[in-house]
């Protein structure tokens, strides 16, 4: 049991060590779209306008 505690407090620890961040600040910094996106971003309306 003992050794369990110690390989999940290495592996949390490693973690944290190798922290990156993996958030953007939206307004000021936008990520590129792949070449391959299929999706489509757009709102759209409802004739009662509505979303």
């Amino acid at each position: 049991m003992l050794y369990e505690i110690i390989v999940g407090m290495k592996a949390t620890l490693m973690h944290l060590l190798r922290f990156r961040s993996i958030t953007i600040l939206y307004p000021h910094e936008k990520k590129a779209l792949l070449d391959n996106y299929l999706s489509m971003l757009g709102v759209f309306r409802y004739d009662h306008g509505k979303d």
